[in-house]
């Protein structure tokens, strides 16, 4: 994840699974509590496996944080292509 006081390179939060499965759920629910928990409209980036993915959150109706579509940051099936990796 970017912030404006750290470096580009400065991981929030890194693990270890036994397959790709748990590793992404893992990663996308350590980012999904990262933007609730800020409550920013902000760049954030994640890497599960060497497979990258960037979010910016948009705001719904109401001001608040949208996090619609963070799950599909990262591919289920660790094979799946994205449009980004095509």
């Amino acid at each position: 994840m970017l912030r404006p006081v750290a470096e580009n390179v400065d991981w929030t939060a890194c693990g270890d699974a036994a397959d790709w499965g748990t590793a992404r759920g893992q990663a996308v629910d350590a980012l999904r509590g990262l933007i609730v928990g800020e409550g920013r409209v902000q760049e954030y980036r994640i890497e599960v496996d060497a497979v990258p993915g960037i979010v910016w959150p948009g705001l719904d109706d109401t001001g608040r944080v949208e996090l619609a579509g963070i799950d599909d940051v990262i591919p289920v099936d660790r094979d799946q292509s994205h449009p980004w990796l095509l």
